[in-house]
């Protein structure tokens, strides 16, 4: 029910090194050849939340913090409360930021939400 593997991503060569070693390589690839890596970065993690795939109402906002010179992405999701999947899959969730200053930090806030 947590993040195993976070990543900041400020430049290509970061991300190609990032770009997972499996048969979704050459998707994930082709689905950011165009990303722009001067106006933009990437903030990505690995969620273990329990589901075999997305999690349940997954939702997820980034906030910039001048003051503290900090990104924090905030990510929620239905907790699966001990149903955990089989398959022991994780989520990639990646989002795009603006391009990330030097000097800022980046924080990752997973925050599992009960059902209702």
């Amino acid at each position: 029910m947590f993040g195993k593997e976070k990543f900041v991503i400020k430049d290509k060569t970061p991300f190609q090194a990032a770009v997972r070693k499996d048969a979704s390589r050459d998707q994930c690839l082709k689905n950011f050849e165009n990303f722009d890596f001067e106006k933009n970065s990437l903030l990505g993690i690995n969620i273990n939340s329990g589901y075999c795939r997305r999690p349940v109402r997954l939702e997820f906002q980034t906030l910039k913090d001048r003051e503290n010179k900090k990104y924090t992405l905030n990510i929620s999701y239905i907790d699966a409360e001990n149903a955990i999947c089989r398959a022991l899959s994780q989520f990639d969730l990646w989002v795009s930021v603006p391009k990330i200053p030097d000097g800022f930090a980046a924080d990752f806030a997973i925050k599992p939400k009960r059902r209702e």
